[in-house]
């Protein structure tokens, strides 16, 4: 059962922390406690959602063979029991977002609501499904900005934004690489998408990606009398993890997720720890 939580997927709630960490705020005791209480909201609410979306694809699912659907696992889980867990998860999530605040409660809400539209309708619609996953992103951002009391910039939600639909349009181009001739019955939408206009959108949006990191760090960490050489290193950083993920994109292994892609890879996961470990140094030192 408790692979039907998912929780190698917890990592994209720790989108969650940025408003604190951009913000300069990361050693307040009470906003990072704020803030944590809604990462975990979150991680309970994901999990909630991913059991759902589960049982609404478990024959579609069935179709592929890279996929973690436990409903199509024989022998590893009923559905009642897990369903039940799912009903747990939600209220658990809701009550550790409304612990925090009224604002976070609703974004939490939100954010339910929006991942069943997606299971049930927007999924069906080339592009729209995969700005569903990015305005999931953005309720995570929105979260962490209430729960420290800093909203993010323009630039900074573009950038995640964009970074969003990046990694979406990439899972989108690595399924129909996987599973060629049956991807049409594993998500019908994919008969829609075609390999050229996926490059063309994962290309841009990696582009758009960098550019709008660019713009947020000059215009922010300018402001806080940083070095612009030592501004241009972080941006070098992006640019290289960004390009790492697009081989593996276009790389032979058997995973579509971004999650499984990027902790399954040595390089992605240094260039982000070391950006993480220099952000820390830049703003904090």
């Amino acid at each position: 059962m408790i692979r039907s939580l998912r929780i190698y997927q917890w990592i994209k709630n720790l989108f969650i922390f940025s408003p604190l960490i951009f913000g300069q705020n990361f050693f307040n005791f009470e906003k990072f406690q704020a803030t944590s209480w809604v990462f975990l909201g979150f991680c309970a609410l994901s999990s909630c959602i991913y059991i759902i979306n589960d049982f609404i694809d478990k024959e579609r699912d069935a179709q592929s063979p890279y996929k973690n659907n436990i409903f199509v696992q024989r022998g590893v889980v009923k559905a009642r029991p897990v369903l039940f867990l799912s009903g747990f998860l939600f209220l658990l999530g809701c009550i550790l977002c409304a612990k925090v605040n009224q604002s976070a409660f609703w974004i939490g809400i939100g954010y339910i609501i929006l991942n069943v539209i997606y299971s049930l309708y927007a999924k069906q619609f080339i592009i729209i499904d995969v700005f569903f996953i990015s305005l999931g992103f953005q309720a995570r951002l929105w979260a962490g900005g209430v729960a420290s009391g800093i909203f993010p910039s323009f630039w900074l939600q573009a950038c995640i934004f964009c970074l969003s639909l990046f990694l979406g349009f990439a899972k989108r181009r690595r399924e129909i690489y996987l599973l060629k001739g049956l991807a049409i019955h594993y998500r019908e939408n994919l008969l829609n998408y075609s390999v050229r206009l996926l490059d063309i959108l994962l290309f841009g949006c990696a582009g758009l990606t960098a550019l709008f990191y660019t713009a947020y760090v000059f215009l922010s960490f300018s402001a806080r009398k940083i070095s612009p050489f030592c501004i241009r290193l972080s941006v070098v950083l992006v640019v290289v993890g960004i390009i790492r993920y697009l081989c593996l994109v276009y790389s032979d292994k058997k995973r579509s997720d971004p999650s499984e892609l990027i902790l399954s890879d040595i390089f992605v996961l240094s260039v982000i720890i070391i950006w993480v470990a220099y952000i820390f140094i830049l703003l904090y030192r």
